[in-house]
């Protein structure tokens, strides 16, 4: 049973997957990313659905270590100034 039921969850997200469209979004993004390879776009997509502005932050690592130092230090650091700028705070 265990394995029909992940079967019935694997085939559902696969579904959302496939059929998922995104829109224009019309708001300001901070996208964080890991240094890219030089054939990849730099914005992976994104520029094409952001109308506001599109702030790119380069996070040294790797994308399974986004989450760990060093990347996530970088990341909180640059989360804090968006919040303090995004609120006026000194």
């Amino acid at each position: 049973e265990q394995i029909n039921r992940l079967s019935r969850i694997i085939a559902i997200n696969q579904l959302a997957v496939e059929s998922y469209r995104p829109s224009p979004y019309s708001g300001d993004v901070s996208l964080f990313r890991v240094p890219r390879q030089a054939a990849e776009e730099s914005s992976y997509g994104w520029a094409d659905l952001v109308r506001g502005e599109l702030k790119i932050f380069e996070v040294p690592g790797t994308h399974d270590g986004f989450m760990s130092a060093p990347s996530v230090i970088v990341i909180a650091g640059e989360l804090q100034h968006l919040l303090h700028a995004e609120n006026n705070i000194s």
